[in-house]
């Protein structure tokens, strides 16, 4: 089981008495000492590369929102990274979403040359804005699945609020030795001496996590 709950401070703490040849400091943000200032610019490069490059359970949110009549475009979540795939429905109606269509299929919907969209709805997203069409008539209800940017939890909620650490007792939504392990072989990269041990454990690590994280779908080979 993936263990959370240390704070910006303890993750750091970690890291160095591992390290074992660096004072560890009492505070993290707001100190201007330099191993300060290093650990907490590592720490947020650590975990901002982790949020934007894996699928995270932890990070999958719930999106939903009503359409407005004669209003094609819609603003994003603020904190949205990507979609997950296939999770597009027009709740009030039931019928999925399809989408994120081309620009040129977008335009061909746009401009009346498509033939028999019917009920089907279809999204794109252009200016990082979300537009749908047919253009809704009225009231309804959208719905998907995105990943988050935040991966700072703010409230003790347990969903990552913030994208990154602006307080020594913030926690992150990662398991504590992963990001532990990353602002290690980070630190000492940054002081110019050897971390490919520390790297190689990191990645190992992080491979763990992935594999178990949220449980995987079953793949049949025999159905059509």
């Amino acid at each position: 089981r993936e263990r959370r709950g240390m704070t910006l401070l303890t993750i750091c703490e970690a890291a160095l008495e591992e390290i074992s040849d660096f004072t560890v400091p009492s505070t993290i943000v707001g100190n201007e000492d330099p191993t300060a200032v290093t650990l907490l610019a590592l720490a947020n490069r650590g975990g901002r590369n982790l949020a934007r490059e894996y699928d995270w359970q932890i990070l999958l949110k719930t999106y939903t929102f009503p359409t407005v009549a004669s209003t094609e475009t819609y603003a994003l979540p603020s904190d949205f990274r990507k979609f997950a795939a296939l999770t597009f429905w027009d709740r009030t109606n039931l019928y999925q979403v399809q989408g994120p269509v081309s620009p040129a299929l977008y335009e061909a919907i746009r401009s009346g040359s498509l033939v028999g969209v019917g009920f089907t709805k279809y999204f794109r997203i252009a200016a990082n804005l979300f537009s749908i069409r047919p253009v809704p008539t009225a009231a309804e209800t959208i719905a998907y699945q995105y990943y988050s940017l935040n991966w700072v939890d703010n409230d003790a909620d347990g969903d990552g609020d913030l994208p990154a650490f602006t307080a020594d007792s913030q926690t992150a939504v990662f398991d504590e030795d992963l990001m532990a392990l990353d602002l290690k072989w980070r630190f000492l990269r940054a002081k110019g001496w050897d971390y490919a041990d520390e790297r190689e454990e990191f990645d190992r690590q992080r491979d763990i996590m992935l594999a178990i994280d949220g449980g995987k779908d079953i793949i049949s080979l025999g159905g059509p």
